[in-house]
């Protein structure tokens, strides 16, 4: 049984040299890692694995990635407590050079469980390079609704609202060492384009606006002159004063004299059964540090939940934000990953290289770059879904979220 263990292992890992052995500053790590870490380290030619040692609980959800740079083609292997290969990276897709091998598992025993982080083609394999590795339990991810049911049309202000999509949001919130007395530290901007006549309305909630709700508003205030251009679109959008009563647009900031906005709800609704297209743009999201993790619960409306809503992540201008997303169901478990745009789950998405906004009266721009990301929403026994938003490595900065969805004439 043991030699049966042992030649498991070899499968991924195969044997180590002896010459890799002799390399004293240069040889195979093993560590012990926790949920929640995040850890960088190489693979070299002398030293093309690392092991790192995760206790698991049966029922856990165990989800690994490894962000490879510097010329590394990724893979990932876990052993449970018995010393078996439970679970491969690349059974399901091959990481590219410089790309993330990922891999998730449900726990079925117990114990101290081996993550392998090594390379394509293991001893006989040719790329070296860095990683990051990231290892999360999904079971300590809690997926709160508060109102599972949305309402399919309801009534706000003097309006009859169709609703298309509601998301929700908490972003961590880093104060400066020194507060100056109305310094913006929290600022997010929300525009709308509808398409093919829909009207779009937007309504908006935080925890620090409990007690006076933005409620509804259909203000296309500070938007001349914003520009959108996809390739869905037959020219480039272009908002005037005669197109401005499809755009929305509404802008909530925080200073240091507050509290944190906490969580933020928004609901994109169309007026009256106006059906046809969108485009939401969300500014104002960062990832901080390569432990950061943003999230967001996203909700096609009930009249929407058979059309699709395709998600973008886009980095700021100048900023090193290489978006990493997942997508959840209800039970936590993943059912979508993407890194760069084209590439796995996210090949049938737009081509972001296409993608260009310029929102609002200072001319804000944004342009969408191979290395941005993208999830399509698809599944309509999934109308509430997750997703997670993290950046490849060591990288952080500013991102921009687009939504592009649709929504049925009543």
């Amino acid at each position: 049984m043991k030699q049966l263990v042992y030649s498991l292992v070899l499968i991924l890992i195969l044997s180590v040299s002896t010459s890799a052995i002799a390399q004293e500053n240069d040889e195979p790590l093993i560590a012990d890692i926790s949920y929640g870490m995040t850890v960088a380290e190489t693979i070299t030619d002398f030293s093309f694995f690392d092991w790192w040692q995760l206790e698991v609980t049966l029922g856990d959800k165990v989800v690994i990635s490894m962000d490879a740079e510097d010329g590394l083609q990724p893979l990932i292997g876990l052993l449970d407590s018995n010393g078996d290969i439970v679970a491969r990276s690349d059974l399901a897709t091959v990481a590219e050079v410089d790309g993330t091998a990922f891999l998730q598992y449900d726990a079925l025993t117990e114990g101290l469980h081996t993550i392998i982080a090594t390379r394509e083609g293991r001893d006989q394999g040719t790329t070296t390079g860095s990683y990051v590795l990231t290892v999360t339990n999904r079971n300590n991810v809690e997926i709160t609704r508060p109102n599972p049911f949305l309402e399919a049309e309801f009534r706000c202000s003097e309006w009859l609202l169709t609703n298309a999509l509601t998301f929700e949001y908490r972003e961590d919130v880093i104060l400066p060492d020194e507060i100056i007395p109305g310094q913006v530290t929290e600022f997010y901007r929300f525009s709308v384009f509808g398409i093919d006549g829909f009207e779009p309305v937007l309504r908006l909630q935080s925890d620090i606006l409990m007690d006076r709700p933005l409620d509804c508003t259909d203000s296309a205030r500070a938007t001349e002159g914003s520009q959108l251009s996809l390739p869905i679109l037959e020219s480039d959008y272009v908002v005037t004063e005669e197109s401005a009563d499809n755009v929305t647009m509404v802008t909530l900031t925080n200073s240091g004299e507050g509290d944190p906005l906490g969580d933020v709800a928004i609901s994109v609704s169309a007026k009256e059964g106006t059906g046809g297209r969108f485009v939401l743009v969300m500014e104002g999201m960062e990832i901080h540090d390569r432990s950061d993790e943003d999230a967001f619960l996203i909700r096609r409306g009930p009249l929407a939940s058979d059309t699709i809503l395709d998600v973008y992540i886009i980095g700021y201008p100048n900023s090193r934000m290489d978006p990493i997303l997942e997508l959840y169901d209800a039970e936590a478990d993943i059912t979508k990953f993407c890194d760069d745009i084209g590439t796995e789950d996210c090949a049938d998405l737009l081509d972001l290289t296409q993608l260009a906004v310029t929102v609002g009266e200072d001319g804000a721009s944004y342009q969408g770059d191979r290395f941005d990301a993208g999830i399509r929403l698809d599944n309509p026994e999934n109308p509430s879904e997750v997703l997670t938003i993290r950046s490849r490595a060591n990288t952080t900065g500013n991102y921009l979220v687009v939504f592009v969805g649709e929504l049925p004439a009543r």
